[in-house]
């Protein structure tokens, strides 16, 4: 954990969680006092979310609901695409609104785009705009990577990953290569992914083949 992290959890949670450093893992957090099993400890809402390209017709850019779930079957939802680039789709009018702050410049990167990014592409670039956009959030200081224990394959798939964001980001969001590659390895190690609600694997991790459905939900490190 960063120290910023751990410093904003222990105001949020002085008397449920402590901070403790280990010499070989690092700082950490732990309960210095027991937890009943299925206890919710802490909650926090994740700082952006992406859905794998193959199912960008089937889940809401914004709130995530599948156009399948149990509820969507019982009461089903109209879902649609953006008029202008009609490569991200909503399941209401209120998740479009909810939206816009990011999406109407992500817009137009995805209509001067040939297809549709990757995914991790596509989640770095709305993390850029919210950057931007946003006087709260700075993820020059809430993301922290770890770079030093990297294989080959793991820097092939950055190298990747980088061109294609480098011909799909506006130039004007991207300060250094540095800053990208940061943001990569916050993805790799705060990122979580979210399955159908039935667990079934259909969807598209960038590491591994045919698994989940949402890449999804980075967190603050």
């Amino acid at each position: 954990f960063s120290d910023l992290f751990l410093t904003y959890i222990m105001e949020l949670f002085e008397n449920t969680l402590k901070i403790f450093e280990d010499p070989i893992k690092g700082k950490g957090l732990k309960a210095p006092r027991s937890i009943k099993q299925g206890e919710e400890i802490f909650q926090e809402l994740g700082f952006s979310a992406c859905v794998y390209r193959d199912f960008v017709q089937n889940v809401c850019a914004y709130c995530l609901v599948h156009c399948d779930n149990i509820t969507t079957k019982m009461f089903p939802l109209d879902f649609f695409a953006c008029k202008e680039c009609n490569k991200v789709f909503y399941c209401s009018n209120k998740c479009q609104l909810d939206d816009i702050g990011i999406h109407k410049i992500e817009c137009k990167w995805l209509s001067n785009y040939n297809g549709i990014p990757t995914v991790t592409a596509r989640l770095i670039a709305r993390i850029l705009i919210k950057e931007r956009t946003s006087t709260v959030w700075q993820t020059n200081k809430l993301f922290a990577g770890n770079c030093n224990n990297i294989s080959s394959e793991d820097h092939e798939i950055s190298r990747k990953t980088l061109i294609e964001i480098n011909l799909y980001v506006s130039k004007t969001y991207i300060s250094s290569s540095d800053q990208l590659s940061r943001l990569l390895q916050a993805i790799n190690l705060n990122g979580v992914i979210i399955n159908s609600y039935d667990c079934s694997q259909i969807g598209r991790n960038p590491e591994n083949s045919l698994k989940e459905l949402v890449y999804i939900l980075i967190f603050r490190s």
